[in-house]
C-alpha cells in the first residue's frame, strides 16, 4: 500500500474512498493483483528485504481469513522441501568428494602397476600382461558410480548427547538415542 504525504509532511494511508481502492474486483483481477503483490514482495526480498517468520505469516493469514492450521501445514511442508534440497545438495557434494578420492587413488595406483609392468616387460612382454587384472580393477573402481553405501561411509558418526533419529536430547550424555527411539528390548514390546 502506497503512503501519501499531506501538506504537513506526515504520511497518511489512503482510504477506501480513494478512486483506485474503492473499485470492486473480479476473481481474476483479484488473483492478478495478489500475484503481482507477491512478485513485488519477492523482488524486495531478493534485494535485501527481511524474511518473514511463521508467526507473521499466521497473522497475515488470519487477516485474510485463512485457517491457521493450513498455514502451519504449508510451513512444515516448505521446511521439509528445504531440508530435502539441503540433503540432496549434501549428497551431490559427498559424491563429488568420493569421485575426487577415487581419481587420486587411480592415478596413484598407476605408478606401481606401471612400474611392475615395465619390469615384467623387460623379461618378457607376455609377463607384462600379468598386471592387467590389477589395472582393470583400478579402472573399474575409478569408473564405478558412487553407491549409497559409499555415501554412508563418508557421513560423520552421530554426535553423543543428541538422538540420531529426531535430534532431541539423548537419554544419557553418551547415548545417541532419545527415550522414544532407544532400544526397549523384548520385554517392553508386550
Amino acid at each position: 500500500m502506497r503512503l501519501e504525504q499531506d501538506q504537513s509532511g506526515e504520511q497518511t494511508n489512503p482510504t477506501a474512498s480513494d478512486g483506485a481502492l474503492a473499485q470492486r474486483l473480479t476473481q481474476d483481477e483479484l488473483a492478478e493483483v495478489l500475484n503481482v503483490a507477491i512478485e513485488r514482495q519477492a523482488e524486495g526480498q531478493q534485494y535485501g528485504g527481511d524474511s518473514t517468520t511463521v508467526e507473521e505469516a499466521v497473522e497475515i493469514a488470519r487477516q485474510l481469513g485463512i485457517p491457521e492450521d493450513q498455514v502451519l501445514a504449508a510451513a512444515q511442508d516448505l521446511q521439509g522441501r528445504r531440508l530435502q534440497r539441503l540433503d540432496e545438495a549434501k549428497q551431490i557434494r559427498l559424491r563429488g568428494e568420493i569421485k575426487a578420492k577415487r581419481k587420486k587413488g587411480f592415478f596413484i595406483s598407476l605408478l606401481p602397476i606401471g612400474g611392475a609392468a615395465a619390469v615384467l616387460a623387460y623379461f618378457s612382454p607376455l609377463l607384462a600382461l600379468a598386471v592387467l587384472p590389477f589395472f582393470l580393477f583400478a579402472l573399474w573402481r575409478f569408473l564405478a558410480p558412487v553407491a549409497d553405501d559409499d555415501l554412508r561411509l563418508e557421513e560423520p558418526p552421530p554426535k553423543p548427547g543428541a538422538c540420531r533419529v529426531c535430534g532431541r536430547p539423548a537419554t544419557t550424555p553418551r547415548s545417541t538415542f532419545c527415550e522414544e527411539h532407544r532400544w526397549q528390548g523384548p520385554s517392553a514390546q508386550t
